[in-house]
This record gives C-alpha cells, sequence and structure tokens, in this order.
C-alpha cells in the first residue's frame, strides 16, 4: 500500500509541476515575466495563508529558526545551478 500510496504521490507532484510550469510560461508571455512573478508570489502567500488559517499552523517565532531559514532559502539555489544557467553577473561573484 506506501508503494501505490508514493507513486500517486510523485505523479500528483509530477503533474501539479507540470501545470504550474505551463500556466507560468502562458502568464509570462500575455502579461510579461514582472507580473507574472507577482501574481504567482500573491497566490502562494494567499495559498498558504488560507491553509495556515484552515489548518492552524502557526509560523515559527524563535528568531534564530526564522533568521537560519532566510538566508538558505536565497542563496542556496544560486550556488547549485549549473554555471551555464547563471548570468555573468553571477559567474564573476564565484
Amino acid at each position: 500500500m506506501h508503494d501505490l500510496e508514493g507513486l500517486l504521490l510523485g505523479l500528483t507532484a509530477a503533474l501539479a509541476w507540470g501545470w504550474a510550469d505551463t500556466v507560468a510560461t502562458v502568464a509570462s508571455r500575455r502579461v510579461g515575466s514582472l507580473r507574472a512573478t507577482a501574481g504567482t508570489q500573491l497566490t502562494s502567500v494567499v495559498v498558504l495563508s488560507v491553509l495556515m488559517l484552515g489548518t492552524g499552523t502557526a509560523l515559527p517565532d524563535e528568531p534564530a529558526v526564522v533568521a537560519s531559514r532566510s538566508p538558505a532559502g536565497r542563496w542556496l539555489p544560486s550556488r547549485t545551478w549549473p554555471s551555464s544557467r547563471r548570468s555573468a553577473t553571477a559567474q564573476s561573484r564565484w
């Protein structure tokens, strides 16, 4: 049963990722990348807020936890991208 559950969750994640990528591509071509990105971020905040209110989950209130997550979310992806995908400015910094 656990194998089937993992398979279904994996397929659902793949379909959701593909759908979101397609919608973002179409939106960015219609309204521009800045507006599409702003819309995506706004939608994410609304969905997260609704989920948090619906489940009663709170954000962490310890400053050390919040501070430790902020730099990781901002800097780790830029260091893990292959060098061919980074801009010339990003390549010159590393």
